[in-house]
Parts: C-alpha cells; structure tokens; sequence
C-alpha cells in the first residue's frame, strides 16, 4: 500500500456525527470530477472511499446506494428522487463554511477532501501532501480557511489541477492529526527524526573526516620540515626545545598534536608552536638552497 492508501484507511475508520458527517461527505463531493444529479452518480477509483461516500449518505440521508463497478471505477447508484436530496443539498451549500455545524466540522471535511483527491509523498523520500481541487476559486478558499485554523497550506497550479499543499514534515504531520489520522502523522514525525539524526551523523562524521584530514596535513608538514633540517645539518644547532620537538614527532608520526602534547606535558599551543617555527626554519633554508644554486 501506499502512504496515502494508508492515510485513507486509517481516516476511513472514523465515525463522525450529526453536522460532521456532512462536512465529510461535502468535502468529498466537492472535489470530486465525477458527482452529478443521475441514478449514477458518484464514482472514485478507490473502493474504500466510495464505500466511506455510501456509509455517509445513509448516515445522513437514510438510504444506502448500490455500490457497483462501472468502467473501472467504483460508482455508486440510487433513484433520481434520492439522489435529488443529496444534489439539492450539495448545489444550495454556497460557501465551504455553510458546510459547518459545529466547530470540528472543518476536520471532518478536509478529511473527506484528502479522500476524495488527496495524496500524500512516503515520508521516507519526502514530506509533501497536496489536494487537487477542481477550480481556483475552490483551492483558494480550502488555503484560506486552513491557514485561518492554524495549518501552513499553500497554493499551487499544475496543468489543469489547482492544489493545495502542505510541505515539511510538521506542516503535513498537522494536517494529518488534524483529520483524525494520529498514525500516519506520528509516521511522518519518525521518519523527520530519523532524517534529522542521519544528517547528524554524517556532519559529524564529515567533519571527524575534515579534522582527520587537516590532522594528517600537518603531520606532513612538520615531518618534511624536520627532514630538511636533518638534511641542511641544521636541526642539531638550534635549540634543545625544538629539537625535542622534531625528535617526538620523527617518534610518533600516526599521533595528533593534542595526543603528542599529553605525551610531553607541553601545552597543545605550545607543541604546536614549536612545529611552527621548525616549519619556517626549514622554509628559509629551502630558500637558502635556492638563491645558492643559482
């Protein structure tokens, strides 16, 4: 199954009631391309969702439609009186918020908006939820009565569809809760924290590499530093403190300057700074050469 199947069947497990119920159904309808006023009249691919479409209208209006397969979509059937008081009800609801009988009827119909044409990224890949609404005029007021409820939606047009969005693992994880789909949006709230932890460890683990890196540098410097010295016969004539020095690192190659300081009871600073100077020293007699043989 897929992340969204799998929000529409945890939501699909909800039972509203009074007012709700037709808010549900409503947001349903609404964003359905497939409601008209005839015997057949309501479709969705999805058998849950036409099956939760039917369960409401009995709820609500005291008949169950036929649920049959038509074309490849799951449709459902009633006389043309019944399906009138559906019809009627739903073309006298001017504005969404007409839906609303009470205040948790704006949960009950984005739930049945995300049924009728929601769907939902897998939270391992990304966090991303969009609802496809059938005009602009529609999207518009769905992202203005989310946002007024305290929900991060946002707008967006792809070819013929107008959506709805919710980007980011809390942004969708919210809506998700606010359907009524607790598990799914703890889902979401996992993979964010997993996601977060792996970033982590890698940068950690970048810069552990970063710091190994700049670690061996050094080494390779001071090293090459301390050869040119033995070299040039120059090392012997400077001063016992640099000379302690260049002999612990010549010892103990594979030690960082923090390791190699412990070792000496040298400050770090200090150890380093002693490498430093070894370093200049070799430079100016590398420079000497140079100007010698020319």
């Amino acid at each position: 199954m897929s992340f969204s199947s799998d929000i529409k069947a945890e939501t699909g497990k909800l039972k509203p009631a009074g007012c709700c119920q037709y808010a549900e159904l409503y947001g349903i309808l609404l964003l359905s391309r497939t409601f008209c006023n005839a015997d057949i009249f309501y479709s969705s691919p999805i058998e849950e969702v036409a099956e939760r479409c039917r369960s409401l209208i009995k709820g609500i209006y005291g008949f169950r439609p036929e649920l049959l397969k038509d074309r490849g979509n799951w449709a459902l059937k009633a006389g043309i009186l019944e399906v009138a008081k559906v019809y009627t009800d739903f073309i006298t609801t001017e504005y969404i918020t007409d839906a609303f009988g009470c205040q948790n009827c704006l949960s009950a119909f984005a739930r049945g908006a995300f049924l009728s044409a929601g769907t939902a990224t897998d939270p391992q890949k990304d966090f991303h939820l969009e609802i496809k609404t059938p005009s602009e005029p529609v999207a518009i007021s769905m992202q203005s009565i989310f946002s007024s409820a305290g929900m991060n939606a946002h707008l967006s047009h792809r070819q013929k569809n107008y959506l709805v969005y919710f980007k980011g693992s809390s942004s969708v994880s919210d809506f998700l809760a606010f359907i009524g789909a607790s598990k799914t949006a703890l889902t979401v709230i996992d993979c964010s924290v997993e996601r977060e932890m792996r970033g982590m460890v890698n940068r950690r683990r970048n810069c552990e590499t970063a710091n190994i890196g700049k670690t061996v540098d050094a080494v390779i410097r001071q090293t090459h530093a301390i050869e040119t010295l033995k070299k040039s016969g120059r090392l012997y004539l400077l001063s016992d403190e640099l000379q302690t020095a260049a002999r612990l690192r010549t010892e103990n190659p594979e030690l960082s300057l923090g390791e190699l300081s412990k070792i000496c009871n040298i400050s770090r600073s200090g150890l380093n700074h002693r490498f430093q100077r070894l370093i200049t020293l070799a430079a100016e007699e590398t420079q000497t050469a140079k100007e010698t043989l020319k």
